[in-house]
């Protein structure tokens, strides 16, 4: 009997064949999407439309390299707007490469930046002592679970460098070499320049090593002494495996030199008060990004989470307390506010997968026994497949500008038939910074800390636009209260059937997907 055991294995290949199955008619609509579309083809797996903030960064980066960075907002025609520029380093980058290479390069851009991540996972978890497989398996799961990350925003260049930084923060206290020095006191100054809102991050990934050194010199210093805390210590402690590092020296001189990098920028204490700002806004309120994730809307989250956490305390298992440290921190972190998902993913994912090795190593799981091999990796292989190529067509079959997104032919129309530098337009959170691309002054973009009471005192921007999209306010008290002139709506919007039938407005333009009204009198 024991040697049929083995061919249970095949049970795994069965699945993920029904689950290609399941999977073939709907990337057969993508790739015939595709086809019909006639669409420039790109390398992109992930994301090849261009996103909202792509489209504010590129006059930003424009107006730094020309006039320097100003504290003053000049893509909206609202008046003395202050504005702080948590990724002035990045809208210059984003610039640059438009104007080399046009919006298609940013399109390159976000592909070579997904390959480089993905790469750069990989290489962590084989140096972090995971077999091939595993290494392979978690790498093409982390990057497909984060694959609403990788758009033209500064966090497809910090998420990156966040994980360098936890690498480096390893290879330091395991050979104290000055290269990883030089580069640990690098990383933290870009993030604090690139993306500052996402600073503190550089700081907390060092918490759970310096948390470690402080347990070790606790754990030293009560070896010789009977006491309640030492038992109470030594019974937790005692669940983990506490490593005694050599270098922890280094660790706590770098630690602080990153406290302090957030300094090192020209957008003040942006660093430190950004994100605190934001999470404490109106903003978390409609934004799914900053806001609670849940077993809805974060299904493999709980579910990887819940496995680690299990295989954590099993008897006889013996976790890292470092790795146990991520994976609670980034767990806790992706609860509050969605977005912190991918930290767990692309730095969390490597704990798990060094908690998976030690259920291996423990109870002697021979994943390496031929069958079982070739069974786990064909398995893998169907189900990635089937995974990424339904997102391949996805994306291929849309444009780098989704037209039923962006007011691509409102755009044209307002700027070849209104004066727009007297026109002060009333349109949608999403894509305000289309129009702010295109050179028209927008009523509101995705900058929501901008439009709160929070970044500006006394601004409500952000919380007036909220009650108009959900009627809580009549949209003529809030146009009039703004002095709007015109207004630029989707067409399926409830606004839009409203202000048809009102005759304070009247229709001057629409196409398929908007439609602008100009004021009557």
């Amino acid at each position: 009997m024991k040697k049929y055991l083995k061919f249970l294995w095949l049970i795994l290949i069965i699945i993920a064949i029904i689950f290609c199955f399941k999977n073939l008619k709907m990337i057969k609509f993508y790739y015939l999407s595709f086809l019909n579309s006639n669409q420039q083809i790109t390398f992109s797996i992930f994301n090849k439309t261009i996103t909202n903030d792509a489209f504010f960064s590129i006059p930003i980066g424009e107006r730094i390299l020309k006039e320097g960075i100003t504290k003053i907002d000049n893509l909206t025609w609202h008046e003395n707007l202050k504005f702080t520029n948590d990724r002035w380093l990045f809208d210059i980058f984003i610039y640059k490469i438009y104007d080399l290479f046009s919006i298609n390069g940013i399109v390159y851009f976000i592909s070579i930046m997904t390959i480089v991540i993905g790469i750069t996972l990989f290489l962590i978890l084989k140096s972090r002592g995971i077999n091939n497989i595993l290494a392979i398996i978690f790498t093409l799961t982390a990057v497909y679970l984060s694959r609403n990350m990788f758009h033209a925003r500064a966090q497809i260049i910090s998420f990156w460098l966040f994980m360098l930084e936890f690498i480096f923060i390893e290879k330091l206290l395991e050979t104290n070499k000055k290269v990883y020095k030089i580069f640990l006191v690098i990383i933290p100054i870009l993030i604090a320049n690139i993306h500052a809102s996402v600073f503190l991050i550089s700081i907390v990934i060092y918490l759970p090593y310096v948390v470690e050194a402080v347990l070790v010199f606790l754990k030293t210093k009560l070896e010789n002494k009977k006491n309640k805390f030492k038992t109470i210590l030594y019974s937790i402690l005692d669940k983990f495996e506490i490593e005694k590092r050599e270098n922890t020296k280094s660790l706590f001189i770098l630690f602080i030199i990153t406290l302090f990098s957030g300094l090192i920028t020209p957008i003040g204490l942006a660093p430190y008060i950004s994100l605190i700002k934001a999470m404490d806004g109106v903003s978390t309120t409609f934004i799914g990004e900053l806001q609670a994730s849940t077993i809805y809307n974060n299904k493999m989250f709980y579910i990887i989470f819940v496995i680690s956490f299990i295989i954590a305390i099993l008897p006889k298992i013996k976790v890292k307390i470092v790795d146990m440290f991520f994976i609670l921190g980034f767990a806790i972190m992706t609860i509050k506010a969605y977005r912190s998902v991918y930290f767990f993913y692309l730095i969390g994912m490597v704990s798990v997968a060094r908690i998976l090795m030690q259920l291996i190593n423990t109870y002697k799981i021979d994943i390496n026994q031929k069958i079982a091999q070739i069974c786990i990796s064909i398995s893998f292989a169907i189900v990635a497949i089937t995974l990424y190529s339904e997102s391949f067509f996805l994306y291929q079959s849309q444009g780098v500008v989704d037209e039923s997104i962006y007011p691509v032919k409102a755009s044209n129309y307002i700027l070849e038939n209104i004066d727009i530098a007297n026109m002060r337009i009333y349109n949608d959170f999403n894509w305000g910074s289309y129009l702010e691309f295109m050179g028209i002054k927008a009523f509101i973009d995705s900058r929501s800390g901008m439009f709160c009471s929070e970044f500006n005192s006394g601004v409500t921007i952000l919380e007036d636009w909220l009650k108009i999209s959900n009627e809580e306010i009549d949209y003529n008290e809030a146009f009039d209260k703004y002095k709007i002139t015109h207004v630029l709506v989707r067409n399926v919007e409830n606004l839009n059937e409203k202000i048809g039938k009102d005759n304070l407005w009247q229709k001057i333009y629409n196409d398929k997907n908007f439609t602008l009204y100009e004021k009557t009198v």
